[in-house]
């Protein structure tokens, strides 16, 4: 950040405060993580629909940042010029993260470590998703979020957390999850929340076993919310993402998808 600061112009108390909006502001999202049997292919695939922020025209100022720290994994975050935290991305070990917002429980605080930048570590340090569940459940976390983390060999981690609270399950663990007085039914080999979280399962319901890159675009094009921001699909098998972002008043998974593959990523800069 100061960095950023440094290099903009732009005051570094005013780029601290921007950072923590989300931490300010959380809001409902969507995400899936659909394996083996749930696929098409077998590949394993993440969703992220970012829900938030339409009002703020970060929309104009889309950028894919890809970090390769002198330690720790190379990862890329998908984010916008400006912003250093990470609310979407995927590391090179094939770790990725989705976030939903989630209530608002006694005890939010910012005497904590800001979620952009617990992501941040994550994608920075977990070989795995369970590693990133352990960074997540050791911070001295603010607000109440649900985090999805999954990675290429398969493990499909829901997180329901708060700043007093942490709750983890997995892919295959459970028939039913109950939720803020809702029952979410689970699905082989798949996970899944979402503000229209019964819409959700409904359509996984219907297409699992055939779950594609463009099933799950229509199926964000029937659960995203008026303000989504930008859509993210992960391929965690074989390390592509398509990325969709909002344009004026179109919702990001509405847009065309923009496809990349992180092979190169990880390697093009290398010595």
């Amino acid at each position: 950040m100061r960095g950023l600061a440094d290099g903009s112009g732009v005051n570094l108390a005013v780029i601290h405060r921007m950072h923590a909006i989300p931490d300010l502001g959380e809001t409902s999202c969507s995400a899936l993580i659909a394996k083996d049997s749930a696929t098409a292919n077998h590949h394993i695939y993440q969703l992220r629909i970012l829900d938030y922020g339409a009002n703020f025209k970060l929309w104009k100022r889309p950028c894919i940042i890809v970090y390769r720290p002198t330690n720790g994994n190379a990862f890329v975050n998908i984010s916008w010029v400006g912003f250093v935290g990470v609310v979407s991305g995927m590391n090179q070990k094939g770790v990725a993260v989705s976030e939903i917002g989630y209530k608002n429980p006694p005890g939010e605080t910012l005497a904590g470590e800001p979620m952009p930048f617990l992501l941040k570590n994550v994608l920075r340090y977990a070989d795995t998703a369970e590693q990133g569940g352990a960074i997540i459940r050791a911070a001295p976390r603010t607000n109440s979020y649900i985090y999805f983390l999954g990675d290429s060999s398969g493990n499909a981690i829901g997180l329901v957390t708060s700043a007093q609270n942490f709750k983890s399950y997995r892919a295959n663990e459970n028939q039913i999850i109950y939720a803020d007085k809702k029952q979410l039914p689970q699905f082989q080999d798949v996970i899944y929340a979402g503000h229209y979280s019964a819409d959700q399962a409904k359509i996984i319901e219907a297409v699992h076993g055939s779950i594609s890159v463009d099933v799950i675009q229509e199926m964000a094009r029937k659960i995203s919310m008026k303000s989504n921001l930008h859509t993210v699909i992960y391929d965690l098998t074989d390390h592509k993402i398509w990325v969709a972002n909002r344009k004026e008043n179109t919702r990001a998974s509405d847009r065309p998808y923009v496809e990349f593959s992180l092979d190169s990523a990880w390697t093009k800069y290398s010595d």
